[in-house]
């Protein structure tokens, strides 16, 4: 497999446990969320081969779990979400996603972003798991590590900008995909009038 995502709905069975070190042994790209982040912090283990991946690797935590992880009260998580976001990076070695209203991207170098996208409206049951599916089609696509995880991030936040409500977790891949598209068809429009001119002829002849 190219693309691997991990911890939704995982469970915590000893055979859940040995699915995820397989998946940490792969040279796919992975991408860890959910149950998987509670096993990070509960097992040496686990956290020194997530560590010692060559392969893609990117966390997806919320406030909660980054606190399991870098045992800490949740409360610490939320004063500095940007260093503790860090200090993810460097215990885990991976591409960090600290989730929440400026959800924060970190590598292990301390390179950091801060996705301008989202609302309160992501506060929904299955959201997260979204967001991890989203990074592993990237992931599948073969694009680049960050452009995979950034344009995921950015795409999962913008279906909901100016909304507080009304989103299920069901609705947001689809979204997000005719987000993409009109975020193509307006830098067509703006780098490449005749090219837009011309798909706009061959739309309407079909």
């Amino acid at each position: 497999m190219d693309a691997i995502v991990i911890g939704p709905g995982l469970g915590f069975t000893d055979q859940a446990k040995q699915r995820f070190i397989e998946c940490l042994k792969s040279k796919a790209a992975l991408v860890i969320d959910g149950d998987a982040l509670t096993m990070i912090a509960q097992d040496e283990e686990i956290l020194s081969l997530v560590t010692h991946r060559f392969a893609h690797t990117v966390l997806t935590p919320h406030a909660a779990e980054a606190a399991r992880i870098l045992r800490l009260p949740v409360e610490e998580i939320n004063k500095d979400r940007l260093s503790r976001a860090l200090d993810l990076g460097i215990l885990t070695g991976a591409v960090n996603v600290l989730k929440g209203a400026g959800t924060i991207v970190t590598q292990r170098s301390s390179v950091s972003w801060i996705n301008p996208t989202g609302s309160p409206a992501l506060a929904t049951a299955g959201s997260g798991d979204a967001l991890s599916g989203m990074i592993g089609a990237m992931f599948a696509q073969h694009f680049e590590l960050m452009d995979c995880v950034l344009s995921a991030v950015y795409l999962h936040g913008a279906v909901v900008d100016g909304l507080n409500s009304g989103i299920l977790a069901g609705d947001i891949a689809p979204l997000a995909s005719t987000c993409l598209e009109e975020l193509r068809d307006s830098y067509q429009r703006h780098f490449h009038p005749l090219k837009a001119e011309e798909r706009a002829i061959e739309w309407e002849d079909s």
